[in-house]
């Protein structure tokens, strides 16, 4: 079998510069440092490994979310570039002094490749930040900016993060700066799981059903504030909606929410065939709050815990095999004389 190949991009101009004035050939050149071209079949096999299996296991198809990809970085230098024109409706010194203090967020951020390309293309950035689902691939974005460290404080709590690149038209190495990074494991579903600070949010949805097109939309009404640039690929956001309330929860803010398209871009990327397109969106409409951040996720009781956890088992939507997980549970149970009561249900009893 033919191992997985990312192809160069065709219309890549070698002296292209982000508005931060880094030049993209540079940043890509940093790219393929830390995730070498050839290794690609190698990071793909890493995402299967704690999204696929336990769909597989069951006989069913993997969501197509957990699809692992690599966009294109100079599609998405340019796409960030644009996001900054329609974010000032200008382009003059003051804007791009202003558009040093933003913070960028890659939703569904894998590895961390584009958040760290966007630590690169814009070094004067505030924060740049990932949020992922999956444990793995979050553990290997977090490895991926370790290798990025290069000088630590007298007391090791301190660490500047270079990129390490080579200048084509020098045939020097050069080492790039970077803006602060986190990543964050989580769904961008989970209220608790913050990105209302963002100033710009991009999403490689090519993979996303409507139904998860939906469930982001709505995130995005309710944590971004207006203002806010959300750049998706192949499907564009529902514009306007409603957010229902959060039952467990009520400090979770509820109601509707309006985004606008504000323009659609084709560039080129080799995992959709060659031709992408990006949908760029402003926040016009929202349930953020000015002053009040990140929220803490209410303390359950003990009951509630057991309750949600026994809920979520016997659901199965978590476990590959959960009648032999509820199972074993049930048997231990039993052998320490717990009450019958407190045990699992489960289809054909106990042993």
């Amino acid at each position: 079998m033919r191992a997985l190949m990312p192809e160069e991009n065709p219309d890549a101009d070698p002296e292209a510069q982000s508005v931060s004035g880094v030049r993209y050939a540079s940043v890509l050149s940093g790219m393929h440092k830390i995730f070498p071209p050839q290794d690609l079949e190698q990071r793909n096999a890493l995402s299967r490994s704690d999204g696929y299996w336990p769909y597989i296991q069951k006989g069913s198809d993997p969501p197509k979310q957990f699809t692992y990809g690599e966009f294109d970085v100079y599609f998405f230098a340019e796409l960030l570039d644009t996001a900054y024109k329609i974010y000032f409706n200008k382009d003059d010194q003051k804007a791009q002094k202003d558009w040093q203090s933003k913070t960028f967020v890659d939703i569904g951020s894998g590895m961390g490749r584009l958040v760290l390309a966007a630590a690169a293309l814009h070094p004067g950035w505030k924060t740049c930040r990932g949020v992922e689902l999956l444990p793995g691939i979050h553990k290997a974005a977090q490895d991926n900016l370790e290798s990025c460290r290069t000088t630590t404080g007298a007391q090791g709590d301190e660490a500047s993060y270079t990129l390490d690149a080579s200048n084509e038209e020098t045939g020097q190495q050069e080492s790039l700066a970077l803006a602060p990074i986190q990543f964050t494991c989580g769904s961008f579903d989970d209220p608790y799981v913050y990105f209302g600070d963002a100033d710009c949010v991009f999403v490689f949805s090519s993979c996303m059903s409507q139904g998860l097109m939906g469930s982001l939309s709505k995130s995005i009404g309710r944590q971004c504030k207006p203002g806010t640039i959300v750049i998706t690929t192949e499907f564009m956001l529902t514009l306007e909606g409603r957010i229902e309330p959060v039952e467990e929860d009520l400090r979770v803010p509820s109601g509707s929410y309006k985004l606008e398209l504000v323009e659609q871009i084709d560039g080129w990327v080799w995992l959709t065939g060659g031709t992408s397109t990006a949908f760029i969106h402003k926040v016009v409409e929202s349930l953020w709050e000015d002053g009040v951040g990140a929220l803490e996720p209410p303390t359950l009781s003990a009951e509630d815990m057991c309750y949600n956890a026994i809920k979520d088992l016997e659901s199965g939507d978590y476990m590959a095999n959960t009648e032999s997980f509820l199972r074993g549970i049930y048997n231990n149970m039993s052998i320490h004389g717990l009450p019958v009561s407190w045990r699992p249900k489960l289809t054909n009893g106990g042993w």
